[in-house]
């Protein structure tokens, strides 16, 4: 059976501005019209929309070998085989490494470094009283330390804290524009995806030569799980990207922008309870989330609530 609604023509049936204005009245205005399955062109190419969640985990628990991963061809340039992009044998090698950096006790001895971080960047922080805050900026800022800090080992006034910041700020700008690397010949003016391309190159060398001389206790944790340094090298590029401290940001300013709301005066005790804390960051991470969507390229005929999606050409 065909899926509803309607992919258009490319370039001219593309409704990607309008999909980036308002995803949710996108969604929702479409949902209204079709059901929780539709089709539409985002970014010139046909896509389906799952809008369900109960759909949507079938697709990735149950029929998760008819998808790969979907955003390889946007971002693969940007930061080359790593575990976001690896499948099978490969994937699972990485995951086990990463899990024993990332176990449970080793989480703990990270929690102190943050805290510890968080306390001296509050401490420096001059706020004036009565004034209003840039909440987004200054939590851009401290997620940004807290990330340079632990995955890469360039403390708060490092001589390559500034250039570390502008090149994952390049970076990210890269993995937000349209994926193509051009430049104008004997021009100073490149496109924001060529420019990203060369900041990923310089973040590459900043990593190697941060290894070299005093690492994180992150990074030479990844570095003895990942006996191939080039492996090692690229699933720290993904933590040292800018991609972390802008949903950290984010996440952090959602949260302090819910509980002012006058609704919401009974969870500011949540701070004094650990578990009711951790209730309200999922409840505001659920209402507000740092990314939206999960993009799967459909590599084999797929039935998903008795709807037939055809592999991808």
């Amino acid at each position: 059976m065909d899926l509803p609604g309607n992919i258009g023509y490319p370039l001219f049936g593309d409704s990607s501005i309008e999909f980036v204005r308002d995803p949710h009245k996108y969604i929702q205005k479409r949902r209204e019209q079709n059901g929780d399955i539709f089709r539409g062109r985002i970014l010139n190419k046909p896509m389906v929309f799952v809008t369900s969640s109960s759909l949507a985990c079938e697709m990735l628990q149950e029929k998760s070998s008819c998808f790969e991963m979907g955003y390889k061809e946007y971002i693969f340039e940007l930061f080359d085989q790593n575990i976001l992009f690896q499948e099978g044998c490969e994937w699972q090698e990485s995951r086990l490494a990463l899990d024993k950096v990332f176990s449970v006790e080793k989480v703990k001895e990270y929690l102190v470094i943050a805290k510890r971080i968080i306390g001296d960047f509050l401490s420096s922080q001059e706020l004036p009283t009565g004034q209003p805050v840039a909440i987004y900026n200054t939590m851009k800022r401290l997620s940004t330390q807290l990330s340079m800090s632990l995955f890469l080992g360039v403390q708060p006034g490092h001589r390559r804290e500034d250039k570390v910041s502008q090149l994952m700020t390049t970076h990210w700008r890269g993995i937000i524009s349209v994926p193509v690397s051009m430049r104008l010949p004997g021009a100073w003016w490149k496109s924001g995806y060529s420019k990203a391309l060369g900041a990923k190159q310089e973040l590459v060398e900043v990593i190697e030569k941060q290894l070299e001389s005093s690492p994180s206790v992150i990074a030479s944790r990844v570095m003895q799980e990942c006996p191939i340094k080039h492996q090692a090298v690229r699933n720290l590029l993904v933590f040292v990207s800018a991609v972390i401290p802008k949903a950290l940001a984010s996440l952090l300013t959602s949260f302090v922008i819910e509980l002012a709301k006058p609704c919401n005066n009974k969870w500011l005790s949540a701070h004094e309870n650990e578990s009711q804390l951790d209730d309200v960051m999922l409840e505001v991470e659920r209402l507000w989330p740092p990314f939206f969507g999960g993009r799967r390229l459909c590599s084999q005929a797929s039935n998903v609530s008795d709807l037939v999606n055809s592999p991808a050409k």
